[in-house]
């Protein structure tokens, strides 16, 4: 693939190709066994009008006229009819680095023609396989669109947490035998040692591709992995914006027609406020924009007094109350807007009959950072709870609990005593 095609693909603004050899980890390059451009570039953050028209052409597909059979994950491409993900989901993947991740991920799958099929393992202390399978069902999937849709609804359950040990996830990987592997890190591995036994003793050749993430301490190992397997090794560099890029993005997504795309291109500019990028005027800013326009769209009205803003969405509700927590987790300036958004998620998810949505929504708030908002959060909803079913669900939302709360939390006490009481979960 052209150098040219590859910006067009990611609709970058600019894609340097420095001259190193293969010891300069500190200026990664591709290693391969197959001929590849040497190039290695940081993903530029899309506007908000180009990453609603970059979702919109996710349904073209690998299988273009006479095109060989291939697979692509951050710019980096591999041949083959099947392919594993391995994916970094360990603590310090928190916040937009994970999530954009996980878009880059979705955009992987999507891209996968029917005939194709795949399989994800997320690792962190210990791995979370696709659909939560345990590992001796671990197999590869066909890349159908009801398989694609089925991966998105769980990926949003998903959060990070944990240390950075890939052991288990690599050899689960290898078992599967695929054309090709993406493996995807933005850390130092617990164990770089017991790692590469891992790769190098399996008896296999299969490609391992990596991607460095966001962090040059990831460099050295993802290099060895793919200098090992002639895969191929890319390192991703952080995304950075000024605020008035960003003040600018955000005027344009509110001009936007409500979809899925601008719900994500939401979360991506609150995370980017919260760095050191943004200032505190500039969070209040976003903040105001944001409930200016939620409010306009459906509220406040008085069709209920348990519910403010009458027909928004559980999903909708949710980001728009994680855009607030994050860049006002102590709740200096946006009590008031958090509460009301409280207030109608709790009316929203009392209401629903979808155990699936009220599972994925309680992961979701759970993963959010310890702050005093996410704590408020969570004891207003703390009822819904007692309503999940997957004992999957049941124990990711416990060890998140634990790690961030301690036992003694009012969620987790009451998480903890509706299992107890309970007994079987299918017994419900």
């Amino acid at each position: 693939m052209s150098l040219e095609n590859q910006a067009q693909e990611f609709q970058l603004e600019q894609v340097s190709a420095p001259q190193t050899t293969l010891q300069e980890i500190e200026t990664p390059t591709v290693v391969s066994s197959q001929p590849t451009d040497p190039v290695v570039f940081p993903e530029q953050m899309l506007s908000p009008t180009s990453m609603l028209a970059s979702a919109r052409s996710q349904a073209s597909t690998n299988f273009a006229s006479n095109a060989t059979p291939s697979g692509r994950f951050f710019g980096v491409d591999a041949s083959g009819e099947s392919f594993v993900y391995i994916v970094d989901r360990s603590g310090s993947m928190q916040g937009a680095r994970f999530d954009r991740a996980l878009r880059e991920l979705s955009r992987s799958i999507n891209g996968l023609h029917p005939s194709q099929s795949f399989f994800v393992v997320f690792f962190s202390s210990s791995p979370v396989l696709m659909f939560d399978r345990p590992v001796h069902d671990a197999e590869l999937v066909a890349a159908t669109s009801g398989t694609k849709q089925q991966f998105q609804e769980w990926l949003q359950r998903l959060g990070p947490s944990g240390n950075t040990i890939p052991d288990s996830s690599l050899r689960l990987a290898i078992d599967l035998d695929p054309s090709a592997i993406f493996f995807l890190s933005d850390g130092e591995f617990q164990n770089a040692t017991s790692a590469m036994n891992i790769v190098q003793n399996s008896g296999r050749r299969i490609p391992i591709h990596t991607i460095a993430f966001e962090d040059r301490r990831s460099c050295r190992n993802m290099l060895q992995v793919a200098e090992a397997t002639g895969g191929s090794y890319r390192f991703i560099d952080s995304v950075r914006r000024t605020e008035t890029e960003l003040d600018e993005d955000v005027a344009s997504l509110l001009q936007t027609p409500l979809t899925p795309a601008r719900q994500e291109s939401l979360q991506e500019l609150a995370y980017a406020y919260a760095s050191p990028i943004g200032t505190y005027q500039g969070r209040k800013r976003f903040i105001k924009r944001i409930t200016n326009d939620f409010e306009n769209v459906y509220g406040p009205t008085k069709t209920s007094e348990d519910s403010p803003f009458g027909i928004a969405s559980i999903r909708v509700t949710v980001v728009t109350l994680q855009c607030l927590v994050i860049n006002d987790p102590k709740r200096a300036f946006s009590a008031r807007q958090q509460n009301e958004l409280i207030q109608h998620l709790a009316f929203k998810m009392e209401a629903c009959h979808d155990i699936k949505q009220i599972e994925t929504t309680c992961t979701t708030i759970v993963g959010w950072r310890p702050e005093r908002a996410t704590r408020i959060v969570l004891d207003r909803i703390s009822d819904q709870f007692s309503r999940l079913q997957d004992d999957a669900v049941v124990n990711r939302c416990r060890e998140t609990l634990l790690r961030s709360y301690g036992p003694n939390h009012r969620v987790l006490r009451a998480l903890e005593s509706d299992r107890q009481g309970a007994g079987n979960t299918s017994a419900r």
